[in-house]
């Protein structure tokens, strides 16, 4: 199970997304803005502070990565919006990194190097935008599956079909020909030829992407 599928199944964040999607909303800020209302309602953030840890003396990065560890069953014991503050002495003198419990068993760990401390609004935001992310990418992918899959039927592709005029990767490929084809997910293998050059180029491709130069797709 993906550790974020307990957000796709809460129906008010899943419909955010997708009328987010639908409204063709692609700018990241604008799209976390047009979802954080429904967060907001349905999994609010309450701040519970726990102490600072300072690690002492000179440690590696590893070493801060265990204390992180240690650290987290204390928060996965409160709710969401549990979080605190780690303090070490890394390469370029003092660091933070900052935990949060997400109030489903996941303590998100924000090490990037800062230089001070993290405050929980940052921490909250950051928590969220990548909720909202990690949604946004299985429905979108979820979307392109069911448009690879329509193509599939609606072009009847199989292995060994014959294509020409294909539009891909930026190149128009005079010929073609489908090695592979994936019911599940509608990923297609395709073998390309380049006019005037015998050889043939492998590609890995969704057939949603499929395009074509002109109005006949498949070859007699």
């Amino acid at each position: 199970m993906q550790p974020f599928s307990h957000l796709i199944a809460m129906p008010g964040l899943r419909a955010a997304v997708e009328a987010a999607l639908d409204a063709g909303i692609r700018n990241t800020d604008a799209f976390e803005g047009a979802c954080r209302p429904a967060w907001e309602l349905t999994l609010p953030v309450r701040e519970v502070r726990h102490p600072n840890l300072v690690v002492p003396g000179k440690e590696d990065w590893d070493g801060l990565w265990q204390a992180c560890k240690a650290e987290k069953p204390k928060l996965q014991a409160g709710g969401r919006g549990d979080w605190m503050v780690i303090e070490h002495r890394g390469p370029h003198g003092r660091v933070f990194c900052a935990l949060m419990h997400d109030g489903h068993g996941r303590v998100r760990n924000e090490s990037n190097g800062w230089l001070k401390e993290a405050t929980f609004n940052a921490m909250a935001s950051r928590m969220i935008s990548l909720e909202i992310w990690e949604i946004r990418r299985v429905v979108e992918t979820e979307r392109k599956t069911a448009a690879a899959l329509a193509k599939l039927a609606e072009m009847r592709l199989e292995v060994g079909m014959k294509l020409r005029a294909v539009q891909f990767n930026c190149y128009t490929w005079s010929s073609g020909i489908v090695t592979s084809v994936d019911p599940e997910t509608g990923d297609i293998g395709l073998a390309l030829t380049r006019r005037g050059s015998a050889r043939r180029s492998e590609f890995a491709v969704s057939a949603a992407d499929l395009s074509f130069a002109g109005p006949a797709r498949a070859a007699a």
